[in-house]
């Protein structure tokens, strides 16, 4: 089959992570063999790979196949001396070794970094220079899964199984998930946005295309990068939506889409932004993708083309094409001023044919005006209450329409009187908008009333993709809407959705990962999510949302009509509450406690590039001042300091994999870096005490500037390495600066002090 389509194969023999015998051993090598004698006359197979990702997610560390991968590569090198061989893909995540290859025509394995990056869809302006900038510089790099699903039509294929009785085992589960997202459909209304789930299906592979394009685009740009491999090339399985193929080898859409992307010579296009208000213009720059080192005079040739298809702006010259990647372009483009769906085409052309072409498509909408509303936003920062002000009008705390920014990633860090009287407010009639809110908000509801629940769950997706759809609703007027979100909403498409049914379904998502865990049969509220969940709450209502609007207001037109469309669409059903009722004393006493006692405000930073594990001996700027208000460049986006919380629920356990980034895969990050993390306290006395610390990867500690531990770790996966340092802290104001740098895996530290004397430490943290 791919020697038809004209694809190179990377091939994995089917051997996993099984206990180690003299009868499983003959077993691994019989199936090498097979594959090898089966398939090594196909010219389309590039790579042999042994296993892949062995340890990851609970898989057996140092057992099974494992002890043997080094035999099994040998075994390969006899059967075929001239492919490339690939232990173990990913490398051993547990153990954090690396992966090793050997070259054709050679028996000794090297390590190499080989990266497994799933990025969600639509594609973002961060997500592209992640994959332009990963990689070791100093090592060959080869991404070797990367990818994002679209569902393939499961009423074909349960249609096409029925005819074949050997698979109707498999049918079985897929008309289990059938059921369960037929049933979502149908809760939610979407037959008016797609007809039916056939046709929401065929819009996943729409949004598998767009991802293809963007990421593959990014990934030629990247010079680093020795080669990639496209996960995966036919649905099966659980991956039912990750192939370019469905399981009955029919192309999706996708398929063309790499066809073209990989053209030999191609103009790599770089926007930051696709969504600009009129005339607004952008920075755009061209790599030239040159695989087959094509020489020679071309006319470069540039358009901007509008809505209606007219030619707004055009730029020629003759450029001289070398060998490899290089820019050939760079410099500003103008939107026009009408609304709509603009093309940058660059075309290269020898006489009168076109040798290389491509484009991206931008944006353009009409700035919205400000919303006639009256808001009270809470912002005991000041960081957020300037930007809402511009699009509405700011008052009091008795205004209909409360706004709450994301302010902490714990419920239990925002100011509880200030929370409350809002909550209180909504309960008298007002209308209360949280934005990004935290995972543990159920901690609270449950202490004022349950039904008031929002329950987060992961909305990213990856190959097993999470598709989020907009319905022809008030909130998104001027919008696109009526299908999925795609590329206009890169920058505002949520992370986290909301496992409640809305009492007013307005978007949403569905999620494909629950059958990688083998929950075929799990009900609808597993596959589907709420994007904006709306509940009552006494007289009035509480929304929940996590698209990232506040974040993104003032640089980002659909951002900022999206949050004026909200307050215009809620503002009629809200009521300034002048005698609003007073909420559960109790409840407000239990956040009081949590927010005093048990959570810790850091300050956090990151990543800085630690390629080959060598960021951790070398100095970044922290180390030499602290400074809140500086921007670095990290090591593929620019970094600054931002508030983490750490919660007692956690042992204090920060996660700096969520704290630092918007970039999500699949599994725990394939990457290198370097964070810190700065926290102060006050003490009573000067007093010595011991640091219980933990952490997954290199650690270094200052206490008040001195380093006091250091350590390198890299524990199995979902462990941590425990250690003690003792010291001392001073009467009043200490400091503490955390670094930590990471390799390939989990990225999660954490520090409590002890007294080292027999009186108890009486500290308090930074608030």
């Amino acid at each position: 089959l791919a020697d038809e389509l004209g694809l190179l194969v990377y091939e994995e023999p089917a051997i996993g992570w099984i206990e180690k015998s003299q009868w499983m051993q003959a077993r691994c090598e019989r199936e090498v063999r097979e594959m090898i004698l089966r398939d090594r006359n196909h010219p389309s197979v590039v790579v042999w790979g042994m296993l892949n990702e062995t340890g990851n997610a609970g898989y057996r560390i140092k057992g099974g196949a494992q002890l043997i991968k080094d035999e099994l590569c040998v075994l390969a090198r006899s059967l075929d001396p001239s492919r490339l061989i690939i232990d173990d893909s990913g490398g051993v995540n547990a153990t954090k070794e690396p992966a090793r290859f050997m070259r054709p025509y050679h028996d000794v394995l090297e390590p190499y970094d080989d990266l497994h990056v799933y990025q969600r869809a639509p594609v973002d302006h961060e997500i592209e220079s992640y994959y332009r900038h990963n990689g070791d510089p100093q090592t060959l790099v080869f991404l070797s899964e990367f990818g994002f699903g679209g569902m393939e039509d499961l009423e074909s294929v349960i249609a096409q199984y029925g005819e074949d009785a050997g698979k109707l085992k498999d049918a079985r589960f897929l008309e289990a998930m059938l059921e369960a997202g037929r049933k979502g459909f149908e809760e939610r209304g979407l037959e008016r946005v797609f007809t039916d789930f056939a046709q929401f299906a065929a819009a996943t592979r729409e949004l598998q295309s767009d991802a293809a394009r963007y990421q593959i685009d990014a990934l030629r740009s990247n010079t680093k990068l020795g080669g990639y491999c496209y996960t995966q090339l036919a649905d099966a399985g659980h991956e039912f939506c990750a192939g370019m193929l469905d399981r009955w080898r029919r192309p999706k859409p996708v398929f063309k889409v790499l066809a073209d992307v990989q053209k030999p010579l191609r103009p790599l296009i770089q926007i930051p932004r696709v969504n600009l208000a009129p005339r607004e213009e952008v920075p755009v720059t061209v790599m030239l993708a040159n695989d087959e080192r094509f020489e020679g005079r071309v006319d470069l040739s540039l358009q901007v083309v509008g809505p209606t298809n007219q030619v707004l702006w055009k730029k020629k010259r003759s450029i001289n094409v070398s060998r490899g990647n290089r820019e050939i372009w760079s410099g500003n483009v103008s939107a026009s001023g009408s609304p709509g769906t603009h093309k940058f085409v660059v075309r290269l052309q020898a006489g009168f044919k076109v040798v290389a072409e491509s484009a991206v498509e931008f944006m353009v909408f009409e700035r919205p005006e400000s919303a006639d509303v009256e808001i009270h936003v809470l912002d005991p920062a000041g960081r957020w209450a300037e930007a809402c002000a511009s699009l509405a009008k700011r008052t009091s705390a008795n205004a209909p329409v409360h706004v709450i920014p994301p302010l902490a990633n714990t419920i239990r860090a925002y100011p509880e009187k200030d929370l409350f009287s809002i909550l209180s407010a909504v309960k008298g009639g007002a209308v209360a908008l949280f934005f990004g809110t935290p995972n543990d908000w159920n901690d609270l509801a449950e202490q004022i009333d349950p039904g008031i629940l929002a329950t987060s769950k992961d909305a990213v997706g990856a190959f097993l993709g999470i598709y989020h759809y907009a319905k022809l609703h008030p909130v998104f007027d001027g919008l696109p809407a009526r299908g999925l979100m795609r590329q206009a909403y890169r920058n505002t498409i949520p992370a986290r959705s909301f496992k409640e049914l809305s009492d007013e379904d307005i978007c949403g998502s569905y999620d494909t990962s629950p059958i990688a865990a083998g929950n075929y049969m799990v009900g609808a509220t597993d596959w589907w999510g709420s994007d904006i969940l709306v509940r009552r709450f006494g007289l009035g209502r509480l929304v929940f949302t996590h698209l990232r609007v506040l974040e993104c207001l003032g640089s980002d037109p659909v951002a900022d009509r999206l949050f004026v469309n909200m307050l215009k669409h809620f503002s009629r059903r809200a009521l300034p509450a002048a005698d609003a009722p007073a909420l559960d004393v109790k409840a407000l006493e239990w956040l009081r406690r949590e927010r005093t006692d048990n959570v810790r405000h850091w300050k956090v930073l990151g990543m800085f590039p630690n390629w080959g594990n060598n960021g951790h001996n070398q100095v970044f700027p922290p180390e030499q001042d602290i400074s809140f208000d500086a921007v670095y460049p990290g090591w593929y986006k620019a970094i600054s300091w931002k508030s983490w919380f750490s919660r007692i629920q956690d042992e204090h356990l920060i996660d700096l994999q969520e704290a630092l980034t918007p970039v999500y895969e699949y599994y725990p990050r394939f990457d290198w870096g370097t964070a810190y993390a700065y926290a102060e306290f006050t003490s009573e006395r000067r007093q010595s005490v011991r640091l219980r610390l933990a952490a997954q990867d290199s650690m270094k500690v200052w206490l008040n500037g001195n380093l006091i531990h250091q350590s390198v770790a890299a524990p199995p996966l979902g462990q941590l390495d425990r250690q003690t340092a003792d010291s001392f802290v001073r009467q009043g104001r200490n400091t503490l600066l955390v670094k930590v740098s990471k390799m390939p895996g989990e990225f999660r530290f954490s520090v409590n002090i002890d007294s080292a004397e027999k009186e108890p430490v009486q500290i308090k943290w930074w608030r």
